[in-house]
């Protein structure tokens, strides 16, 4: 079967889905290619935080990056739940970290105050006693961030979708994309497993996958998965108010009275399964800081693959030498929490911004473009 559209979307979770959705609603006719169905990749892996201060980004156009994007959520979340009447579960009742030796309290109490878009409030034991009871009373303080906000990941991608195709994106689910079709430098279409789309310009948003089409166009990069899994709870007595983001561990409330667990990280490990050594991992560490999760009642445990690339950064831009062609993958451990500027950025690409432009030049493709090799003396 034949298609037409001003751009293919490779990819249906976080990050093409808020692509699709971005250019649908500009305007550009768009359809979104998933090999299975939205949602079932890395989104998996995702407890849905929106932690844009409590992460430590290595680059600065990266940590504004993510202040743009956890920003952008409060206002994407009303559009789409008004568009497409699904609720994504979006919290905004702040993180708090959480420390118990004297080290961390020097460490955490340092970063209170407002600095670069940042504000976060130091409470004392006292304090986190009476707002937090469930925590250990080895907790010496705690960093609250207020402005950091959650949701539901599968939710999120599922009104994304549905918002993109309100606006005339089409879904293709259970359709693999074969080949890129490039002539003259430029795009001309999509091969793909149940037929042709002929489009002038494609963005790969395909997780793990993306960095063997890339390599295609001299963008060389080991994309590996990172395994994570999580596991969810019901407490028997109190509920979390707020988010807990510690060292070695994270809870996060969700609605329905849930306490997601997170997440082991095993570094180029694939597979579904969830290892009882995970499991366990995470269930000790929680109860270290919450005992109360002891007597919680267990409801399941998932996993899911983290692309990771070999710099660590997401690849987001034009890719060098192919006009039209676009990437936007390898976001790791914050597709989520990016999913909303990456989506920006790409419709703004597709109108004529540059990655200067948008202050992405370290995230861009050509950072990792293959050089060819230098000529040799004597060679003929």
């Amino acid at each position: 079967m034949s298609y037409s559209a001003d751009c293919t979307v490779i990819g249906a979770g976080a990050i093409g889905s808020s692509i699709a959705y971005q250019l649908a609603k500009r305007g550009f006719k768009t359809i979104l290619i998933e090999k299975s169905v939205p949602a079932q990749g890395t989104t998996r892996a995702a407890a849905g935080m929106l932690a844009a201060e409590c992460e430590a980004f290595a680059h600065p156009q990266l940590a504004a990056f993510a202040l743009r994007s956890r920003n952008l959520f409060g206002e994407l979340v009303r559009e789409l739940e008004g568009l497409a009447g699904l609720v994504t579960g979006y919290t905004s009742t702040g993180f708090v970290l959480p420390a118990r030796t004297v080290e961390e309290v020097e460490r955490l109490s340092g970063m209170a105050g407002n600095k670069d878009g940042s504000a976060a409030e130091w409470w004392e034991a006292a304090e986190i006693a009476r707002r937090i009871p469930g925590l250990t009373g080895q907790v010496l303080g705690g960093l609250f961030r207020e402005r950091e906000t959650q949701l539901l990941p599968q939710r999120l991608v599922q009104a994304l979708v549905a918002g993109a195709e309100k606006h005339g994106a089409e879904l293709l689910t259970n359709t693999i994309a074969e080949d890129i079709r490039i002539v003259d430098g430029m795009v001309r279409g999509v091969k793909m497993s149940r037929g042709y789309i002929a489009c002038p310009n494609v963005v790969i948003a395909g997780g793990i996958e993306a960095g063997k089409l890339l390599n295609h166009f001299g963008i060389h990069t080991e994309m590996y998965p990172v395994k994570g899994e999580i596991a969810a709870v019901t407490m028997p007595v109190r509920a979390l108010e707020y988010t807990i983001y510690a060292e070695d561990v994270y809870l996060v409330p969700k609605p329905e009275g849930e306490l997601w667990i997170g997440a082991t990280s095993r570094p180029h490990e694939w597979g579904a399964d969830v290892s009882a050594g995970g499991l366990r991992q995470l269930l000790e560490r929680a109860s270290a800081w919450l005992p109360d999760i002891g007597e919680s009642s267990f409801l399941r445990a998932w996993s899911g693959l983290r692309p990771q690339t070999e710099d660590g950064f997401p690849i987001i831009g034009p890719v060098p030498d192919a006009a039209g062609l676009y990437a936007a993958c390898g976001h790791y451990r914050n597709g989520i929490l990016l999913s909303a500027a990456t989506g920006e950025a790409i419709a703004k690409m597709l109108a004529g911004n540059t990655v200067e432009q948008l202050n992405l030049t370290a995230l861009s493709p050509a950072r990792m473009k293959r050089q060819p090799a230098p000529a040799v003396k004597g060679d003929k």
